[in-house]
């Protein structure tokens, strides 16, 4: 037998050596071979050490398999937060409307508050990201979101709501740094299409609410109710999978880029012995990292600069201003359409069933101006109820978007990114344009359906599309400058709404069509400054990592932080209506609200982008979670609008930090996986949205009997404070498991610590350091701004660039639409159920008008109710965004991407005169738009180098920030009177 034994040994050992020296023909170079005695229960006989002169062999030899899958669902999972962090504040606008006073610009600015954070914010992440490590930032941005959208539950006056908000924001902006982070753990031949799978996730985050609960808690000031504990609900994934992350490696490609070489090693060695179950020797001792290191210990701010003068001082800057011109138009119109959903919605719900006028609207924007309350009417007109069929309008729509987050993923190596890109950026117009001509609930939520699957398909399909295009030290922060650039057409898209949504909503309208359309313009116009391709040669080690269980957990991880982020941006489309009477909201108030979230994820992008670069992408993630995660507690017990508005401001400041889960994600994946792999992303966002109303089914059925009312001095408490309590629980919970995972093992190395790309790597002994490693130390500001500047200087500039112009148009889009579903499918139920006029109206603007509450009038006039087929709309709308997240990624390769989609779903929003209506294309435009700015995200991961990733990324949310705040201030200004303006 031992003969035998010994024979078979013998046998295996001669076929692993002609394998390696086959092998070694190309990249790898044996350099010892030694003996061992064979003993009693021996499973070795030789034991085979190779120098890798290409390192992306060493995925090979780890494989692909349990690791990456479970990468995936952390980022995954992570991304689903993410998006309930974004998504709740357009349940909270008409839940906390009466709380607040807020008239439609003040909503517009709650939901542009978490925008300006995720701008300022993805610029942060990005370059702490590139610096600090993927896995480090995203652990930090999803506790920062967690935390302040904790704080955000209990804030009682409206600037702390927006405060927290905009730090929410801010922590959120880290997710830019999710397809990073998994895209460098995964091969070339996946990453496509794991990319993509982020964008399931995301669809699965925006759907659960606690809203209807009528408990009201007051004490003194204090006043908790159900939208307060929504926002904790909302706060509660970020820090739940933060936590998760923490015990998952840094990216790979990170350590190996900051000359982290035993950190790198060990990476790889932690990815192998989980995808193969097996302490065996890895066969690599040597690694060559050819690029050269550029790790200065800079001071914060100097290091900021730096890295982003680098990038677009880099050939690469054309790529750089590309992406932020694509995200500022995909997620401005994103976030300026998303975030009202509720919003328009409730309006629907209204002129349904309470309005006794004449039902003969011919579009939405008479709809909504039907409901327009006056700053002075607060008091007497505010109506925080939230119809019950919101609800479920967005459940329909969360639904809407799961065919979108699993058909891509799964063709995306097939039909390529390009042609995903293409459709996703069309239907979301389309469907965005549509949405005037709606006079029902129905239509209503048929295209918001669809604009919601397509644009956030073709966010998502940007994110993914930035990883590819910048190298590691570029790909933090031009995926982070993208995401800020996103972030700035996010404000000013919510802007936009609130001021011109009672009056003239066909503003936003017109505002998010097209910004959609020329996002295309732009994509198709520089598409040759996103055919840059950087050999990143810690691929072949991470091939040779393998491909496994750990990938899998790191995307869980990821995933469920982008679905506690959508958690916490979408509650406040919740928290809107049900708190508008709490604080005497007019349309322009609840436009501020939303937007306060995306003015954090503005400003928190720029930052976390740095932290990301320069501190790790993990460390980035953590914080800004657990910075999400309370102010989204805090301002679940703000009592006054300004506390509720800065609460809000400051977790969207965390919540931007979600923007380095891309990079971190992307960055523990091989090159064959990684786009597929930052692709199923998305899925998370998508089971977010629909857990946000969901949510509403699994406790609200219970309790919604009860009068949930605590009243102690100026102290109340309603049922739309502990929805935002709950909502700010992922982002804590994640922030928490996100510690447990490992650095991006390429940010490591790229930092010169060796020891720990060792310990990344696990068995291999020794690594070759790369040509240069500059360490100085320097400040914080002067690291931030020596990052940024390093950025927009290196030949990556322009990608950096492109990706800020693609970002802010996505994402204002985006934000400016979903944040607001809520309260237009309330005014809808209103108009069908409640309005007693004619019922003719021929526009979705028309009934969305008849709802406007003066500011003066809001004590009178004020109506928080939510109709329950709210909830049932948005769970639809979150499961619409379901089929592009799962198909996405299985085709992205072949077919590419777009965000034509979305912008036509949005477009035709304003024909919309029913909930049905409002229901479909809010779905089209929700799946389209979410995986459009996904893949955005994937893009993005691989444009930039690992030294540039985070920040560039990062910059790129920012922009997009900018656009969903400028998009919901928009929204709340237009949407009761000049809604026609919104859509296009």
């Amino acid at each position: 037998m031992r003969i035998l034994h010994f024979t078979s040994l013998l046998f295996n050992e001669v076929n692993i050596l002609i394998f390696y020296l086959f092998i070694n023909v190309t990249n790898l170079t044996l350099i010892k071979i030694s003996s061992r005695k064979v003993m009693s229960g021996s499973k070795k006989l030789f034991v085979w050490t190779f120098k890798a002169r290409n390192v992306n062999l060493m995925f090979l030899l780890t494989g692909f398999g349990n690791f990456h899958y479970y990468l995936l669902f952390i980022c995954g999972s992570l991304f689903a937060a993410i998006s309930i962090s974004v998504t709740s504040v357009s349940f909270i606008i008409p839940s906390a409307q009466c709380d607040f006073q807020m008239t439609s610009v003040h909503k517009g600015i709650l939901n542009g508050a978490s925008m300006i954070g995720m701008f300022f914010g993805c610029f942060i992440s990005g370059y702490m990201a590139d610096s600090k490590g993927r896995k480090y930032t995203l652990i930090v941005c999803m506790l920062i979101d967690g935390i302040f959208n904790i704080i955000s539950s209990i804030s009682q006056i409206y600037p702390i709501l927006i405060f927290c908000k905009l730090m929410s924001g801010f922590g959120v902006s880290g997710v830019t740094v999710f397809y990073s982070y998994l895209g460098e753990f995964v091969s070339t031949k996946n990453r496509e299409k794991f990319l993509c799978w982020m964008e399931l996730f995301w669809t699965l985050g925006i759907a659960w609410v606690v809203i209807p609960l009528t408990f009201r808690i007051e004490y003194g000031f204090f006043l908790f109710r159900s939208w307060n504990l929504f926002v904790i609900i909302c706060a509660l994934p970020s820090i739940i999978f933060s936590c998760l992350l923490a015990k998952l490696p840094e990216s790979p490609k990170f350590l190996l880029s900051k000359g982290k070489h035993d950190e790198t090693i060990d990476c790889l060695k932690f990815v192998y012995r989980w995808n193969n179950k097996t302490d065996d020797d890895f066969p690599v001792t040597l690694l060559t990292l050819p690029d050269k290191i550029y790790e200065k210990n800079n001071s914060f701010f100097n290091g900021l600069y730096n890295s982003i003068l680098d990038l677009f001082t880099s050939k690469f800057k054309f790529v750089a201003i590309n992406t932020c011109m694509i995200q500022f138009c995909c997620t401005g119109s994103f976030y300026m359409m998303v975030l009202w959903f509720p919003e328009l919605m409730n309006r629907f719900r209204w002129y349904e069933t309470s309005y006794s006028g004449p039902k003969n609207m011919t579009n939405m924007c008479e709809i909504v101006s039907l409901f327009k309350i006056e700053p002075e009417e607060i008091d007497i007109k505010c109506n925080d109820e939230i119809n019950q069929s919101v609800y479920e309008n967005i459940l329909i729509i969360g639904i809407a978007c799961i065919p979108t987050s699993i058909i891509v993923p799964l063709l995306v190596n097939k039909f390529g990114i390009k042609l995903f890109l293409v459709l996703s950026f069309f239907g979301s117009g389309l469907s965005s344009a549509c949405l005037y001509f709606i006079t029902s609930s129905f239509e209503n939520i048929v295209l918001s359906s669809i604009f919601e699957a397509l644009s956030s398909l073709g966010i998502g399909l940007v994110f993914c599309i930035s990883v590819e295009l910048f190298p590691t030290e570029f790909r933090g922060v031009g995926v982070a400058i993208g995401s800020m650039f996103g972030k700035v057409g996010a404000v000013l898209g919510n802007i936009v709404v609130g001021v011109f949504i009672d009056a003239h909503c066909m503003v936003p309208i017109l505002v998010s069509c097209s910004l959609l359309v020329s996002n295309f313009r732009v994509n198709n116009a520089e598409n040759s400054a996103f055919i840059v391709a950087q050999p990143v040669h810690l691929d072949d080690a991470i091939e040779m990592v393998g491909f496994g269980s750990f990938h899998y957990y790191i995307l869980f991880i990821c995933g469920s932080l982008f679905a506690a982020v959508a958690f916490s941006v979408t509650s406040v489309s919740f928290l809107v209506p049900s708190a508008q009477c709490d604080f005497h909201m007019t349309s322009v108030h609840k436009g501020i609200l939303n937007g306060a979230s995306m003015m954090g994820m503005f400003s928190g992008s720029f930052i976390w982008g740095y932290v990301a670069d320069s501190k790790g992408r993990r460390y980035a993630l953590i914080l800004s979670m657990i910075m999400d995660g309370v102010f989204s507690i805090i301002s679940s017990v703000s009592q006054i609008y300004p506390v509720l508005i800065f609460c809000r401001l400051m977790s969207g400041f965390g919540v931007s930090g979600a923007t380095v889960l891309y990079s971190y994600l992307g960055e523990f994946i091989n090159t064959k996986y990684r786009e597929k792999f930052l692709c199923w992303m998305e899925i998370f966002w998508t089971g977010g949205v629909i857990l946000l109303p969901c949510e509403h089914y699994s406790v609200a059925w219970l309790i919604i009997p009860q009068t949930f009312r605590i009243e102690y001095g100026f102290f109340l408490f309603r049922s739309w404070n502990l929805f935002v309590i709950i909502c700010s629980f992922p982002s804590l919970i994640l922030a928490y498991l996100l510690v447990r995972l490992p650095e991006s093992p390429k940010f490591l190395l790229a930092k010169g610590k060796h020891d720990e790309t060792i310990d990344c790597l696990k068995f291999v002994t020794s690594l070759i350091l790369p040509d240069c490693i500059n360490e100085q130390n320097i400040s914080f500001l002067n690291g931030l701004y020596e990052s940024t500047v390093g950025l927009f200087t290196s030949k990556f500039k322009f990608i950096a660039i492109i990706t800020c112009i693609i970002q802010y148009g996505a994402t204002t889009s985006y934000y400016m639409l979903m944040l607001w579903f809520p309260e237009l499918m309330n005014r809808f139920r209103w108009y069908e159920t409640s309005y007693l006029g004619p019922k003719n109206m021929t526009n979705m603007c028309e009934i969305v008008s008849m709802f406007k509450t003066e500011p003066e009038k809001i004590d009178q006039k004020c109506n928080d109710d939510i109709d329950q087929s709210v909830y049932l709309n948005i769970i639809i709308i979150g499961i619409a965004c379901i089929p592009t997240s799962l198909i996405v990624p299985l085709f992205v390769n072949k077919l590419g991407l777009s965000f034509l989609g979305s912008g036509l779903s949005a477009a035709l929003l304003y024909f919309i005169t029913s909930s049905l209506e409002n229901l479909v294309l809010s779905s089209v435009f929700e799946a389209l738009s979410s995986v459009g700015i996904s893949l955005m995200y994937c893009i993005a991961v691989e444009l930039f180098p690992t030294e540039y990733r985070g920040m560039a990324v990062s910059i790129g949310s920012t922009f997009g920030k900018i656009g969903a705040l400028m998009g919901n201030i928009v929204v709340g200004v237009f949407i009761d009177e000049l809604c026609i303006y919104i859509k296009c």
